[in-house]
């Protein structure tokens, strides 16, 4: 009798120990499942989004048209932008009047 119960005691302590991590690792990969589900469920509302604009712009392209990007701005000949060159102007004829601080 005294060996059949440490037999059963040997039994389910070794299945503990072996049936433990499983559960374990079985919950962590269900999480992992859910996050890829989830992630998975994101990215197909957004293809479907953008699969509707595509829709939406082709039906109307009058209402979607974007402006093409400028290469290079052109030059600006406002009296602020005059003046403000005037002023740079005088800065740099004044500072070159100046002498050099001592040292």
């Amino acid at each position: 009798m005294r060996n059949q119960m440490r037999l059963a005691m040997l039994i389910s302590g070794v299945a503990a120990m072996v049936g433990g991590p499983a559960i374990a690792e079985t919950k962590r990969d269900s999480r992992e499942d859910a996050g890829v589900q989830k992630a998975i469920a994101f990215q197909r509302a957004k293809d479907r989004a953008d699969a509707a604009q595509a829709r939406k712009e082709a039906r109307h392209p009058d209402r979607f048209t974007y402006a093409e990007p400028n290469p290079a701005p052109a030059p600006r000949n406002s009296l602020a932008d005059q003046q403000r060159r005037d002023a740079l102007e005088r800065s740099r004829q004044n500072s070159a009047d100046r002498e050099a601080p001592p040292r």
